[in-house]
């Protein structure tokens, strides 16, 4: 009975030892896949970072070009009125120019009232 005993024991032991055995098997794969979920989100922040650190940068260069754009629409500005000037003087050159040949177009006609009243 004794001998039953411990061959029932040993087999107990030898059942639990199995049991065991197949729990850490089971427990080292479960931790091997929660360091693989683990791994997962660090590898999605890490692309997060690298995808704001691009459209930072794009939204930088764009600034920049805005920047530029505004300075050459500036100058454009610019431009234009200074040729907005220089058609006004010109406007003004033109008005002068058309009075002053006025003016000689009635000096001419007094001159040749007086050149007609001599006789050759």
């Amino acid at each position: 009975m004794v001998a039953a005993e411990v061959r029932q024991l040993a087999q107990r032991s030898s059942d639990a030892a199995k049991e065991i055995s197949g729990l850490l098997k089971d427990s080292a794969d479960k931790v091997e896949n929660g360091l693989m979920l683990a791994e997962q989100p660090g590898n999605t922040l890490r692309d997060i970072v690298s995808s704001i650190q691009t459209l930072s940068k794009l939204m930088n260069d764009i600034a920049l070009s805005s920047s530029e754009q505004s300075n050459g629409v500036s100058q454009i500005n610019i431009a234009i009125k200074q040729i907005d000037q220089s058609v006004q003087q010109n406007n003004s050159l033109v008005e002068q120019t058309s009075h002053a040949g006025a003016s000689l177009d009635k000096q001419a006609s007094h001159l040749k009232a007086l050149v007609s009243q001599f006789t050759v």
